[in-house]
C-alpha cells in the first residue's frame, strides 16, 4: 500500500461554538435537535457571507453529525474516532438500544465517513449496513521522533516485564477486549492500567 503526503493551508479555519443569540431553546423536548440544526444552519450561512463558501465541513462527535444529519451540505465528512456500535448498543434497555441502532444508521447513511481505523469501518459497514465506498480510513498522525524523545525522559518504577495500556475508562475503548486478551495470554507480565 502507498502512502502520500497531502498538505493542506489551514489557516483559515473557523471553530462554531452555538450562541445564545443564534439559539433559543424550544418549548417541547422533541423540538431542540431542529432548532439547533437550524441554529448551526444560520451560523455557517454568516461565515460563508464573510469567507465564502466552505470547501470542507468536518463534523466531530455524534451529536454534531445528528445536526448535519438535518442539513443539506454536501461538503460535510463526518469523522468517527471510536467505535459507534459500542456507543449505540450502550444500553440495557433494549427498545432504547433498537431506536439508537435505528439512528446511527439514519444519520450515517449515504454520507461521507472519514473513521482512523479499519476496526471502525468494519463495524459502519457490517452492523450499520453502510456503503464500504462512503468510508475513508486517515490514521491518526503520530510524531514518532518526539514520542522516543519523550519515552527517554521518564524513568518508570516497575522492575518487572509489563504491558501498558494507555487510554480513558469508557466503553467505547474496550477494556472488555483488553482483559480478555489479557488472560488469554497467560503471561507472567503485569498489566499496567
Amino acid at each position: 500500500m502507498s502512502s502520500k503526503k497531502i498538505h493542506f493551508d489551514i489557516s483559515n479555519i473557523e471553530n462554531i461554538w452555538f450562541a445564545d443569540k443564534y439559539y433559543k431553546k424550544p418549548i417541547f423536548g422533541f423540538m431542540e435537535l431542529q432548532r439547533k440544526a437550524q441554529a448551526l444552519d444560520f451560523q455557517i450561512k454568516i461565515l460563508e457571507e464573510k469567507f465564502g463558501r466552505f470547501d470542507l465541513i468536518l463534523a466531530r462527535l455524534y451529536g454534531t453529525h445528528r445536526l448535519f444529519a438535518k442539513l443539506n451540505y454536501e461538503q460535510v465528512f463526518y469523522s468517527i474516532h471510536s467505535d459507534p456500535w459500542v456507543e449505540a448498543t450502550h444500553n440495557k434497555n433494549l427498545s432504547k438500544t433498537i431506536k439508537s441502532i435505528a439512528s446511527f444508521k439514519r444519520v450515517y447513511k449515504n454520507k461521507k465517513i472519514v473513521c482512523v481505523s479499519k476496526g471502525i469501518k468494519y463495524t459502519l459497514v457490517n452492523k450499520f449496513s453502510l456503503n464500504e465506498k462512503d468510508i475513508t480510513i486517515i490514521y491518526n498522525p503520530f510524531k514518532f521522533e518526539d514520542i522516543i524523545k519523550k519515552s527517554t525522559e521518564y524513568k518508570v518504577e516497575i522492575e518487572d516485564d509489563y504491558i501498558v495500556h494507555v487510554g480513558r475508562f469508557h466503553p467505547q475503548k474496550r477494556h472488555d477486549i483488553l482483559f480478555e486478551s489479557y488472560k488469554k495470554m497467560k503471561t507472567e507480565h503485569k498489566l499496567v492500567l
